[in-house]
């Protein structure tokens, strides 16, 4: 099998030279590439030298709030494996979650397979996983927008790519950050595909502040509405 992770970024070197060292020390079993689409006023990273043979990256120029999903538009039209993993920088796998979603995903062609993240209290991996701190990040309220209003959301589904195309991809109205991800799982499973988490798919969310032009209040609320009006419409 073949998986593109696709990473929207801005400002996270630290995180992504964590996720570099990660990855160099993994034992990968399917193929992969990783694409970081930098959206910034001027490229930060495209002059590093080669950090993963399978490492891919590209640079929109773009100023003011980070429309992450343009940005994994523009990655999913050079993806070129067959599933896709919308992927944020500050992500690490757990007991190798992308093996795991991918065997699952095999085995379940009508699941669209997700996974949960655990959020941890340093922004930097140490070497050993295990070691660093964390707790999970679901809460009462998240388990009442799925089981009771049946909103859909997970952590690095695992998407076919040629059905993403087919969706048409990101909806683009939703900028900065909040509910571009439920859109984009609801769009995608429709009324034919069941989404599920399994336990057994997790990842460790290292540690970031706020960053303005992304999780600003006013975009989240704007992205929430944008949502709501869509899911109303629909339902």
């Amino acid at each position: 099998m073949s998986v593109s992770l696709l990473i929207a970024y801005r400002n996270r070197e630290h995180h992504l030279n964590e996720l570099v060292n990660y990855f160099r020390k993994i034992n990968f079993h399917h193929e992969i590439e990783i694409i970081v689409i930098e959206g910034s006023a001027e490229p930060t990273l495209t002059m590093l030298p080669p950090l993963l043979p399978y490492l891919k990256i590209f640079h929109v120029p773009m100023i003011g709030a980070f429309h992450k999903s343009l940005l994994l538009n523009l990655g999913l039209k050079v993806a070129s494996h067959e599933y896709v993993i919308p992927y944020d920088v500050d992500l690490l796998p757990l007991n190798n979650a992308i093996d795991r979603s991918l065997k699952i995903a095999m085995a379940c062609p009508e699941i669209l397979v997700s996974g949960y993240r655990l959020m941890s209290d340093t922004p930097f991996y140490k070497g050993d996983i295990n070691e660093l701190g964390y707790a999970p990040e679901d809460s009462q309220s998240a388990v009442k927008k799925q089981i009771v209003k049946g909103e859909r959301f997970g952590v690095c589904p695992i998407f076919k790519r040629k059905r993403l195309i087919d969706i048409g991809g990101w909806d683009e109205k939703f900028i900065g950050w909040g509910a571009e991800d439920q859109d984009i799982i609801e769009r995608y499973c429709g009324n034919s595909i069941e989404m599920a988490r399994f336990t057994s798919v997790a990842y460790i969310h290292l540690h970031h502040d706020n960053s303005a032009g992304w999780n600003d209040i006013s975009l989240t609320q704007k992205n929430r509405k944008h949502y709501s009006e869509k899911r109303n419409k629909n339902n």
